[in-house]
């Protein structure tokens, strides 16, 4: 994991589940510079869009209220113009092997199955920190 990197970068961490948004929150505040919290994929789309120049990573969840992780995907690109290449990760329990490539095929970065643990959601944080560099 490279430490330094990570403790930079700040990231909007999109989850409708308290229980998740808290444990995968207090994950991520413990090796990131800034962690920002959106409770559905609409209220992350407008945290978005007034810390855009702040943002460094978008995780969200796939299966939320109000605007899911894939509309969130589609109105972030569209709101970038893809000018920019903000990073999104899929955080979700629908993990067969269709739903992964379609969130790759959406422009996903990576994808985290839930449950989770830690170790495999700092490594594909770290394998999205590579392809960023």
């Amino acid at each position: 994991m490279n430490k330094e990197l990570l403790s930079k970068l700040t990231i909007l961490y999109v989850e409708d589940q308290v229980d998740i948004k808290n444990f995968t929150s207090d994950i991520l505040k413990s090796f990131t510079k800034e962690v920002f919290t959106a409770k559905d994929g609409l209220e992350g789309l407008e945290l978005f869009k007034s810390k855009k120049d702040k943002i460094d990573i978008i995780i969200t969840d796939i299966n939320m209220p109000n605007l899911t992780g894939k509309e969130l995907m589609y109105h972030k690109e569209n709101y970038e113009k893809r000018n920019s290449k903000t990073p999104f990760l899929a955080l979700t329990a629908n993990s067969s092997k269709e739903d992964v490539e379609g969130y790759y095929k959406l422009g996903f970065s990576g994808f985290i199955p839930k449950p989770f643990t830690s170790t495999q959601f700092t490594d594909v944080l770290n394998k999205v920190l590579k392809d960023l560099q």
